[in-house]
């Protein structure tokens, strides 16, 4: 078994309340098996919470107080934070007290996030994966957690799984542009361009000027066989900002003169500029 697979069949058990199975899974891993990081990250959140709701705990957890628990907890956080890297003076106890034991903290910023954020960067998405989960389990209220599961899941191809996380951000916040984005990215991938559409526009009411959201509106336009549409939305996606948008943006627009065959269309002049030259030979039509 692979270390992403024993780290999401830990997950797995979290998620479905067999903490004692999950933390016996974590102690009795073979070396090597799982990263580290991982398994202290896996094994605090379990002991947290059966903590928190009864649960039942192996021997000898089962023979501490709440207290005790807590102390253990800590360890673990601590542990999984310093084999990841986290500076303790950024992520003190402090903060993994108002984290994990006072609802007040609630919405501060939680290194396991940080962490998951970090493993998908550098391209250990079932890390990452694992991280974020357990971060969703622990905080229920951390959207951007959900919003970077959903980021996760579509790298890897699990549109109904990223569908399912970024839905849970939206459900609670409708207006949430990171959210309404990914989740345009996942119907476009699967094909659903008026959902695209109907999420990206409800996106870009909130940052009209994001030529991400700009470009992806465009795509979704194209493939709905709106050309003016898609060649407006291409045309605000040039700036100066975002050299990769603007020449994605500029290939669509050469791309819809093709088909439309209109050589006063707005926009055609800016993307024959930024087609041509030094970014012709790197960038072909």
């Amino acid at each position: 078994m692979k270390k992403g697979d024993i780290t999401e069949f830990i997950c797995n058990h979290i998620e479905h309340g067999r903490y004692s199975s999950a933390v016996l899974l974590c102690d009795n891993s073979p070396f090597g098996a799982i990263n580290d990081g991982v398994r202290q990250l896996c094994k605090g959140v379990a002991l947290f919470i059966a903590d928190k709701v009864n649960a039942p705990l192996p021997p000898p957890y089962n023979m501490l107080s709440s207290e005790g628990i807590a102390r253990i907890v800590k360890s673990c956080l601590l542990r999984s934070a310093e084999v990841y890297g986290i500076e303790e003076s950024r992520y003190n106890l402090e903060v993994l007290r108002c984290k994990l034991f006072d609802k007040s903290g609630i919405t501060k910023p939680s290194f396991v996030r940080v962490n998951g954020v970090s493993a998908y960067l550098n391209g250990d998405v079932s890390t990452a994966i694992g991280l974020l989960l357990a971060e969703t389990l622990v905080n229920p209220l951390d959207f951007a957690a959900h919003t970077d599961m959903g980021v996760a899941y579509i790298s890897i191809g699990e549109y109904s799984l990223a569908e399912e996380h970024l839905n849970a951000v939206l459900e609670v916040r409708p207006g949430d542009v990171t959210a309404l984005y990914n989740m345009g990215r996942v119907y476009i991938l699967t094909q659903r361009f008026e959902e695209a559409r109907s999420v990206l526009v409800r996106a870009l009411r909130e940052r009209p000027r994001d030529e991400e959201i700009l470009y992806l509106l465009g795509e979704a336009e194209l493939n709905l066989g709106n050309y003016s549409s898609a060649r407006v939305m291409f045309s605000r996606a040039i700036t100066d900002k975002n050299e990769f948008v603007s020449q994605s943006a500029a290939k669509r627009i050469l791309f819809i003169n093709d088909v439309t065959e209109d050589t006063k269309a707005p926009g055609l002049k800016d993307a024959m500029k930024i087609c041509s030259g030094r970014y012709k030979a790197q960038y072909s039509i």
